[in-house]
């Protein structure tokens, strides 16, 4: 099950990314003769943390569709005249 993220979880999740992509491209960069693809692992971090809150978008806008299809259902089984 997919969790759907809040304002709070992303918030956190931007500033962990860039926690993260600041400390490694410093480190792979001093020590850029060990590390020669570490430009390379900043960036495929950095795209698995756009998927992340690109499915929690996803998730949120698949959730308020079918929220919104309910709550029209709902409405129209209320108002709908039973009689005719």
């Amino acid at each position: 099950m997919t969790k759907q993220l809040d304002d709070n979880d992303i918030a956190w999740l931007n500033e962990y990314a860039s926690s993260v992509t600041d400390t490694f491209s410093e480190k792979f960069g001093e020590n850029s003769d060990r590390f020669k693809e570490g430009s390379q692992l900043v960036e495929r971090f950095n795209a698995s943390i756009a998927e992340v809150k690109k499915e929690a978008e996803n998730t949120s806008a698949q959730w308020t569709k079918r929220t919104m299809s309910f709550a029209l259902l709902w409405h129209y089984s209320k108002t709908k005249n039973r009689d005719s």
